[in-house]
C-alpha cells in the first residue's frame, strides 16, 4: 500500500469534551486524537461565505495542501453520507503531487 505524507486532524466543535473523548473511542481507537473547538475557532479560519453554508452542515471534511491552503470540502448532514475513504484517499494523492 502507498504510503502518503498526511496528517490527520480530526475536530469536533462540540459543547462537551466528554462527547468528544467518546468520539475518540469508538472511531479513533486510540490511533489518533480528536481535537475538540468547543469555541468554534475553525470557523473564523474559513471565508465567511464559507462559514454561513456549513454552520448548519457538520460533519465536514477540508482537505487542505501543503500550504493549508483548502482545496476540497465536504459538509454534509451525517458523517455517513461523507466520501468514503477511498475516495478521500483518492482527492490525497492529487494533493501531494
Amino acid at each position: 500500500m502507498e504510503r502518503l505524507k498526511v496528517k490527520l486532524f480530526p475536530i469536533t466543535t462540540a459543547d462537551d469534551i466528554e462527547h468528544t473523548r467518546e468520539l475518540e473511542t469508538k472511531y479513533a481507537r486510540g490511533k489518533y486524537p480528536i481535537y475538540c473547538d468547543q469555541e468554534k475557532r475553525i470557523f473564523k479560519q474559513l471565508p465567511k461565505e464559507w462559514v454561513l453554508q456549513i454552520t448548519e452542515k457538520l460533519p465536514a471534511i477540508f482537505l487542505t495542501d501543503k500550504d493549508g491552503i483548502i482545496r476540497e470540502t465536504f459538509y454534509k448532514e451525517t458523517a455517513k453520507e461523507l466520501p468514503k475513504v477511498e475516495e478521500i484517499l483518492e482527492i490525497l494523492k492529487k494533493l501531494v503531487e
